[in-house]
């Protein structure tokens, strides 16, 4: 997801929701943004080197890293890692190098990502600032199981739950728990999986109507997010039912009007529970469900969401399979793994050649069984 700091730090700097969160912008939305910071940076790109002039250089920065104006937020950057170094203005380096880092996450440069999420925990540390040691041990572990090292991120992602438990007004354990899930989901140990998702959840309900921890319009958001995330395991749980109801328990928390990203994402698993949930030979029921997550996948296309992108495109491909219709399978497996290797996503590109792999050795078995039949043959064959 995309999410905001505007101000400068203080020693004591308050949790970046824009980081957090990381809501996905369009790229008309960032070329927008890069037009109205021009004229500021090209004022900043000529300050000296004073207190007032770091402050607005951050502010700038804070805002340039969700452009795609690389040349204009790296000499920016560059400038604030001068003045910071020469006046020895550690809370700006350490800013200033977390959004570099998120420059990179955000075009899916994910070493250079993680390379200067260290930079910024180890100033945070010679600073004494043990809440943004603990962000930044979370922020880098979401990095670390992107690239697919699952146990890495499972040792930093416990390091942020140990640091943050002195701050209970930090939002970051909110995410921080469902990562910590994800990677147990991912070794299989769904039972443990399940109490952190479920942990989660009740640390962002209990914040609900009070405010203290995240603001109304942040914790609807992630309060429909951590159900879609339950909804998902409950289909790998085959509790078809259970994931309907709590991917329908998401988009009522979900605030009116929100992006079609994550509207989009609780509705595709709604339709494939219920796909998976009424499997039968009504093949237009089925197309409507499967219809569904096409949608998504078409939104997160326009809009150039590629962890989306592939999500719906391998989820259409698992739902063709289940209905035995291999060859739409197979040109969904495709696409997921054409998205997957364009943006460089190993992890994905592996999960979708796999689909694949089973997919061409299942078509060519029945080709050969079949292959005095000449329209079955030949219906294999031509793909």
């Amino acid at each position: 997801m995309l999410f905001i700091n505007c101000t400068r730090p203080n020693q004591k700097a308050r949790t970046d929701y824009d980081q957090l969160y990381a809501l996905w912008h369009e790229d008309i939305f960032k070329d927008s943004i890069a037009r109205e910071l021009k004229p500021y940076v090209n004022t900043a790109l000529t300050l000296n080197n004073t207190k007032q002039s770091r402050e607005k250089i951050d502010k700038l920065l804070g805002k340039l890293r969700w452009t795609r104006d690389s040349i204009s937020f790296f000499k920016l950057s560059k400038k604030a890692v001068l003045f910071s170094k020469r006046a020895s203005d550690d809370n700006l380096l350490a800013s200033t190098y977390n959004n570099i880092g998120m420059y990179y996450h955000d075009i899916g440069v994910l070493d250079s990502t993680f390379y200067y999420y260290v930079k910024a925990e180890n100033v945070y540390r010679s600073l004494g600032d043990s809440m943004k040691v603990g962000e930044m041990e979370f922020f880098q572990a979401r990095v670390l199981y992107e690239k697919g090292l699952t146990m890495e991120s499972e040792v930093k992602v416990a390091n942020s739950l140990k640091i943050l438990q002195d701050y209970p007004l930090n939002p970051v354990p909110f995410e921080a728990n469902q990562l910590m899930a994800l990677c147990l989901i991912e070794r299989e140990e769904y039972t443990k999986g399940k109490e952190y998702l479920l942990k989660a959840i009740d640390l962002m309900l209990a914040d609900l109507g009070k405010n203290k921890v995240l603001d109304s319009k942040y914790l609807s958001y992630a309060i429909a997010m951590g159900y879609n995330n339950l909804s998902a395991l409950e289909i790998v749980l085959e509790n078809y039912q259970k994931a309907s109801i709590d991917a329908q328990e998401g988009l009522r928390y979900l605030p009116k009007n929100s992006s079609e990203i994550l509207s989009g994402t609780l509705k595709s698993n709604k339709a494939r529970a219920e796909f998976y949930s009424s499997l039968t030979n009504n093949r237009e029921k089925s197309e409507s469900y499967i219809s569904i997550v096409k949608q998504s996948y078409e939104i997160a296309k326009q809009l150039k969401h590629n962890y989306l992108q592939y999500n719906s495109a391998i989820m259409v491909a698992d739902m063709y399979y289940e209905l035995n219709n291999h060859k739409q399978a197979l040109d969904w497996a495709k696409q997921a793994y054409l998205v997957a290797t364009q943006k460089q996503l190993k992890v994905l590109e592996k999960e979708a050649l796999g689909l694949i792999n089973v997919l061409e050795k299942y078509i060519k078995k029945i080709g050969s069984i079949f292959s005095l039949n000449s329209d079955v043959y030949l219906f294999y064959v031509t793909y």
